[in-house]
């Protein structure tokens, strides 16, 4: 088999990730809620899986956000990363081996379920 056929990973994980401490529940409901009315005219036809990456730096805060893959909808796209922005929740940061926090990013997908 020749090289050029393999792809190669690396992902390196926190020794203990980032956590949203009302739970990951409350900030995926709180983007599901507030991104309605951006969505009420997106076709099954016409939305793409999207993508969304940002850091939950080691003091807790949300940075860098960074849309990786569109939906099809650029408001629906720009208005998830100002949400992401905006969340209320608050984090508790990743650490690393010696308890020292640390950033860790993180990937939002969103998008039809299937897609």
């Amino acid at each position: 088999m020749e090289d050029y056929f393999l792809v190669y990973y690396l992902t390196i994980v926190p020794e203990k990730q980032a956590v949203c401490y009302d739970g990951l529940a409350s900030f995926t409901d709180y983007i599901k809620e507030n991104i309605k009315e951006k969505t009420v005219n997106i076709t099954k036809q016409g939305i793409q899986p999207g993508k969304v990456r940002f850091t939950v730096t080691k003091n807790g805060s949300i940075e860098n956000i960074k849309l990786e893959s569109t939906s099809g909808y650029k408001e629906v796209d720009h208005e998830l990363m100002r949400l992401i922005a905006k969340a209320p929740q608050k984090w508790e940061p990743a650490t690393n081996s010696n308890g020292k926090k640390v950033d860790e990013e993180l990937v939002f997908f969103f998008g039809i379920k299937g897609c």
